[in-house]
């Protein structure tokens, strides 16, 4: 793949590549325990961010032009990350993956337009015919935010995930390019 991903400005926000001062706003907003428990994370076990960490991983991002690794950005500061992984074009599918940085952004429909700008990319720009993505069964918040953008349940990976000692499932939630409403 050799396309850029390009700036996309939504109803709410703003994905865009990731730039040096998004480090500032994830220093800021990131590792939350509820945001590493949404994420199927062990709050007190999981080490807390460093700004080193994050600082190589924007320079590990920007040394690739093509990256589908976006921040999502709301009144000119990052609040989260959006991307597509897995990029099969032959085969015409991609694994979409989101996170809102802090718990104050959450619920404001800021994941739901975010998601949606890379389903537009990934629809319209790459014409893929199918993304996919895999949410804890107990996240009831982001299941709502991706089927108000169009994703349908798909299957169940049976207690996969190991959240705070318990067992719990993980949904497949999937959309194909003629569900999707641009």
């Amino acid at each position: 793949m050799s396309r850029p991903a390009p700036e996309y400005v939504g109803k709410l926000v703003t994905v865009r590549q990731v730039k040096e001062s998004d480090v500032t706003d994830f220093m800021a907003k990131g590792g939350q325990p509820e945001t590493i428990l949404a994420y199927g994370g062990d709050p007190s076990t999981a080490r807390p961010p460093t700004q080193e960490a994050f600082e190589q991983w924007v320079r590990w991002v920007n040394r690739f032009p093509d990256s589908l690794k976006w921040v999502i950005e709301r009144a000119g500061h990052g609040i989260g990350q959006v991307r597509l992984d897995d990029i099969d074009e032959a085969e015409g599918h991609a694994r979409l993956a989101i996170g809102i940085w802090h718990p104050d952004d959450w619920g404001h429909g800021y994941g739901t337009d975010a998601t949606r700008l890379a389903l537009r990319h990934a629809f319209e720009g790459l014409r893929l015919h199918r993304i996919d993505l895999v949410v804890l069964e107990s996240n009831a918040r982001a299941i709502r935010s991706y089927e108000k953008s169009g994703f349908k349940h798909k299957g169940v990976l049976r207690e996969r995930a190991l959240v705070l000692g318990e067992r719990q499932n993980d949904l497949i939630m999937s959309i194909l390019r003629h569900e999707y409403v641009g």
